[in-house]
């Protein structure tokens, strides 16, 4: 059941990658410009979740048994937290000369916010792999 969520979430999203106007942004790192299609996240994110779902297929397939502790907060941390930060990214500010000051510090807090709930998400990215390994020693008793 849990590998439907990952597995219905998949094709939506290529759809709106493929479908999204074909805007960029740029990424500095030091002396190097990564400029990338908005198009083009969420066609990454949807692959992300195919192969999410196909690892959990996998252990139902071979009759593993999938902690659902783990499982659910798996799940709101990858669906919710990428949902809050799409929310949150809605909100950034485009700085004018009257209140630069106030939407700097807006942005950053905005940012740090952002940051913060990437950080969870990785976080939630450990817990799938230590569901599947529990999910198929389990197989094994």
């Amino acid at each position: 059941m849990y590998d439907l969520i990952f597995l219905i979430f998949t094709p939506i999203l290529f759809l709106i990658g493929y479908f999204s106007p074909k805007n960029t942004f740029d990424i500095n790192i030091y002396d190097t410009y990564y400029v990338v299609e908005h198009g083009l996240i969420p066609v990454a994110i949807s692959l992300f979740f195919g192969i999410i779902g196909f690892g959990y297929w996998l252990i139902l397939k071979f009759k593993g048994k999938l902690s659902k502790l783990l499982t659910i907060i798996h799940i709101v941390l990858t669906i919710g937290g990428l949902t809050i930060i799409r929310i949150l990214h809605e909100h950034y500010r485009e700085s004018k000369p009257e209140s630069l000051l106030f939407d700097y510090d807006f942005n950053e807090n905005l940012n740090m916010t952002m940051f913060t709930i990437s950080l969870i998400i990785l976080f939630g990215q450990i817990i799938y792999p230590i569901n599947l390994v529990v999910g198929f020693i389990k197989r094994n008793k």
